[in-house]
């Protein structure tokens, strides 16, 4: 692995300091392959969004380089979730007074993925890394006790890296292309 020195930068201070065009000629470099919604969403959609306050997008850039290049990419965002029955440790896990509570405020990492052209020099887990660490100062700040991800379940890969970060599968949900594993990770602040 080349030696990078990662800095993650959010979408907004990149708006803030670059003109418009300049930020979406950096987007246009963001290659996902495998998966193209998330690629369509970077280049298409992440300003957008940004700027209606539904995500907080972050980039992670090689600082070493002179040019802006895109090594990681993550999107953020809350959003109350509706639980299956719990057990009482499970309750107890996510400090609920009650097992029979259905809904719970999260932090719900929206996207997260590498840039195909620099795939192998950075780690999946340094992307998630930054956007468990951009939650728990949100934590600090606000509050919240969960963190939750989809992925598809057909695609074991992504299941098993979120289950060997600390990720547990709480439901499934069918989708329009498939079933999702919804998994629930409790902050640790």
């Amino acid at each position: 692995m080349i030696s990078i020195n990662p800095i993650t930068i959010p979408l907004k201070e990149l708006l803030d300091q670059l003109e418009e065009d300049e930020v979406l000629g950096m987007l246009e470099n963001f290659d996902c392959r495998r998966e193209t919604f998330i690629e369509d969403f970077v280049k298409n959609k992440s300003i957008h969004s940004e700027k209606m306050g539904n995500t907080k997008s972050y980039f992670i850039l090689d600082g070493n380089r002179d040019e802006l290049c895109i090594l990681g990419y993550y999107a953020l965002t809350l959003k109350v979730i509706c639980l299956p029955e719990l057990t009482k440790k499970q309750a107890k896990k996510l400090h609920l007074k009650n097992p029979e509570d259905k809904y719970l405020p999260t932090y719900y990492i929206a996207l997260l993925a590498k840039n195909d052209t620099y795939k192998d020099q950075i780690k999946g887990k340094n992307i998630l890394n930054s956007a468990l660490n951009k939650i728990g100062e949100a934590v600090k700040c606000v509050g919240g006790r969960a963190v939750w991800v989809e992925a598809k379940k057909k695609n074991d890969g992504v299941f098993n890296f979120y289950t060997s970060n600390g990720f547990q599968e709480f439901q499934v949900e069918e989708q329009e292309d498939g079933q999702y594993s919804h998994l629930l990770r409790v902050v640790k602040c």
